[in-house]
């Protein structure tokens, strides 16, 4: 990956960034950033007491889970 750069974007780099895998790529990160934001705020995320990577990754895959379940039951409840 390459550094940011302060200034006028190269005409090369526009249009590495206008193709349309790489303007997929940008909403899908934005939109996974955005989901973590709400899973943090809304407490499915809390504070990791799980050690190393592997504990890292079952403490996010419960959260996902946990949040899963409680947006399927919500839409349940509100049909």
């Amino acid at each position: 990956m390459l550094a940011q750069r302060a200034g006028k974007k190269s005409a090369e780099r526009e249009e590495h960034e206008r193709q349309r895998w790489f303007k997929r790529a940008r909403r899908f990160r934005a939109g996974i950033e955005g989901r973590i934001s709400v899973m943090k705020r809304r407490e499915y995320l809390g504070r990791c007491r799980d050690r190393g990577e592997e504990g890292f990754g079952r403490w996010v895959g419960w959260g996902v889970l946990t949040a899963n379940l409680d947006t399927i039951a919500q839409t349940l409840v509100a049909r």
